[in-house]
């Protein structure tokens, strides 16, 4: 006998557990190229769940410049139709920034403004948060975000004002 014991308590052994977990996706996420990750990415976006394809355009934000060779996906990814999953590519292309991110981008505006008059309050809150992403290129969208501070429900009204406020400063810093 080597002359000590193992005797954990629950809370430890889920510690111990928890930490062997966390090693493993170190070391799997460590094997796996930027580019094999983001190639995992592209392929997530055209999964079945709308869960899994936010997740996959929220993860290629994050990658911003790495993530350049996810653009064609995304802007196929922008006809989604779940507002969550849209919202979500529309963050990845700005944040990735390329000339084709910024055209798709630009071609989106009209859409979101149009969809600031839908009848149901959670899509026009999508839409005036998704037009806060858009930085300078939502600039045709201020007027109508202004009028949407007034709108019935709270939730849209304050992200209204948000959306408005990061847009004019987008604007006048040139981004």
């Amino acid at each position: 006998m080597c002359g000590f014991s193992l005797n954990f308590t629950r809370v430890e052994q889920g510690i111990v557990f928890l930490l062997l977990c966390f090693s493993f996706i170190f070391f799997c996420n460590a094997c796996t190229s930027p580019a094999e990750r983001i190639e995992e990415m592209i392929v997530s976006l055209e999964d079945g769940d709308p869960i899994e394809r936010r997740k996959a355009a929220l993860a290629l934000a994050g990658a911003r410049q790495e993530a350049k060779a996810a653009v064609p996906a995304l802007i196929v990814a922008l006809n989604d139709r779940h507002w969550k999953v849209k919202n979500a590519v529309v963050h990845a292309l700005k944040r990735i920034g390329t000339k084709e991110a910024r055209q798709a981008l630009q071609s989106q505006v009209p859409y979101y403004i149009s969809a600031l008059g839908h009848s149901n309050p959670e899509v026009r809150w999508f839409a005036a948060d998704g037009l806060g992403y858009f930085g300078k290129d939502g600039k045709k969208a201020l007027p109508i975000l202004a009028k949407t501070m007034h709108d019935p429900n709270e939730a849209v009204r304050n992200t209204a004002a948000f959306s408005f406020q990061k847009i004019r400063a987008a604007t006048k810093n040139g981004q």
